[in-house]
């Protein structure tokens, strides 16, 4: 077995400030520009609930969450969804930021649902989301004190029947979050996940339409179980696409008696201890 280092191998090109350990994504950086591309995003947190229209600054409860954060020493990325260069004048803008928010919260270790509902902010999306990932790990709720007229009462009756914690402040949901990605850690043992692979998909009949759906599922139940003090061993069948490793949080080993090893150690171009018979980077 040889570890990867994928902290060595990977360097990402996000919006983000580097001189904070909090390190935050956004959906765009100008109104014209492209979606940011979430890659090397280990250790996040989605932050979910109800965006502000306008005002996005001011009036964003997103913003006190990265102070708390800041104090708490979370040193990771925060995914947040508010995109204030929203583009009206694009028919495509709200289906890319759909698909973005998705793969975020599929990438991402835990999602934190913040429902403070208002009349400008009445966080119907929010509804949508929440039970799509109720019955899915990692997913913490919060619902703040003076909950206006019972808005979220059916919520908490379904988070109540699946002995979900209802967290009444945001200090102390985001405390029990970094408690949890922060964990001591496991070491697990899995195979084939067949990344990239629609042959697979197709043989072995797995519920997707694609095969991004597949990949995207997978990594969502790996990311929101593995932590990154976690080790795991890969005993064969990764798959092709070798990409997936920067979507990860973890030591990562892959058994070198299978095939795949080769793609991988000449696509990293062997920064490894040794080097693969089939290889020229030696």
């Amino acid at each position: 077995m040889k570890e990867m280092n994928t902290t060595k191998i990977f360097n990402s090109i996000l919006r983000e400030d580097t001189s904070k350990k909090v390190k935050v994504i956004y959906p765009k950086s100008s109104k014209k520009g492209s979606f940011t591309k979430l890659d090397n995003i280990k250790n996040s947190i989605f932050l979910a609930g109800p965006c502000p229209r306008k005002d996005y600054r001011a009036s964003d409860w997103r913003e006190k969450t990265m102070i708390t954060l800041e104090n708490l020493g979370f040193n990771g990325y925060v995914l947040n969804p508010t995109n204030e260069y929203y583009d009206t004048d694009n028919a495509d803008e709200l289906t890319m930021q759909t698909q973005w928010e998705w793969e975020a919260m599929c990438k991402a270790s835990a999602i934190v649902f913040y429902l403070a509902r208002s009349e400008k902010n009445p966080g119907f999306t929010s509804n949508v989301e929440i039970g799509m990932w109720l019955d899915q790990p990692g997913i913490y709720v919060c619902i703040p004190e003076g909950d206006t007229k019972n808005a979220n009462r059916y919520i908490e009756i379904k988070c109540k029947e699946r002995n979900m914690p209802i967290y009444r402040t945001i200090e102390d949901c985001y405390a029990a979050v970094c408690k949890d990605l922060d964990r001591p850690g496991k070491t697990w043992y899995t195979s084939d996940t067949h990344f990239g692979q629609e042959r697979t998909m197709v043989f072995s009949k797995r519920p997707f339409n694609t095969v991004k759906e597949m990949d995207l599922t997978i990594i969502s139940n790996w990311n929101k179980h593995i932590m990154k003090n976690d080790i795991v061993y890969h005993l064969g069948d990764f798959g092709e696409d070798p990409s997936i490793l920067k979507k990860t949080a973890c030591k990562f080993f892959i058994d070198e008696k299978f095939n795949e090893i080769y793609l991988l150690r000449c696509l990293f171009s062997c920064t490894f201890n040794s080097c693969c018979s089939n290889c020229n980077n030696k």
